[in-house]
This record gives C-alpha cells, structure tokens and sequence, in this order.
C-alpha cells in the first residue's frame, strides 16, 4: 500500500513539474504565488533568480506579441507580489551584504538585455518583412 501511495506522488510530482517548467509565462505566475509567503533572504534570492531565468527562457522562445502582452501581466503579477513581501529586518540586512548575489544577478541581467534586444530586433525584422 505504501509503495503505491508513493508511486501515485511521484506519478503526480511529474505532473506538476512538466506543466511549470516548460512554459515560462505559467512559471512566473507560480513565482508570484510563492513571492507572496517568502521569510527568508534565501527564498527571495531563489525567486529572483527563477523569475530572471524564466524572463531568458521566455524571450529565447521567440514568442509572439501576443505571448508577450501576457507575458508582460505575469511580470507585474510578480512584482506586485515582491513589492507587497516584507522580510525581516536580520533578512534584510543579509541581502546588503552578499557581494556574490549581486554580481550573479547581473550577469543574469546582462543575457536577459541581450535576448530582450535579440528578440525585438527579430520583431521589427518580421514586421519589415510583412510590408
């Protein structure tokens, strides 16, 4: 009985773990979600890094304006929910401190600029070619 309990959750844990990897957009909605109960520097770290990675996993997808437009909604879905988190003020104070964090972000950052542009230019591309 016991291995059939746990063969039915991993069965599902598969299940959930296909639809949110896979779709970038459905990912930062759960990102959201989550954002909205963070305690810890750590969780927020985790989230932070998640969301760049989704935002770089979306744009790689070539989406189209229309993925985008709702793309744009899950993102400030998730800011919403960053903004309303409050860690506590120990927390915090770790966050000043992690050097390592910072400069991890900002390489994130730095491929997310170049997806961002590589896809717009791929937009206007596309829309020259229609006229």
């Amino acid at each position: 009985m016991k291995k059939m309990i746990l063969g039915l959750c991993a069965l599902v844990a598969c299940f959930v773990f296909a639809s949110c990897g896979g779709n970038p957009t459905e990912t930062v909605k759960n990102l959201a979600e989550k954002a909205k109960d963070i305690k810890t520097y750590d969780e927020a770290k985790s989230l932070t890094k998640d969301f760049i990675q989704a935002s770089i996993d979306f744009f790689k997808s070539n989406p189209t304006k229309e993925e985008a437009e709702e793309f744009q909604k899950a993102c400030q879905e998730f800011s919403k929910a960053t903004e309303a988190a409050k860690l506590p003020e120990e927390e915090q104070a770790k966050a000043l401190k992690d050097t390592e964090f910072l400069k991890e972000i900002e390489e994130l950052n730095k491929e997310l600029k170049k997806v961002t542009e590589e896809w717009e230019k791929a937009q206007k591309d596309e829309k020259e070619d229609k006229e």
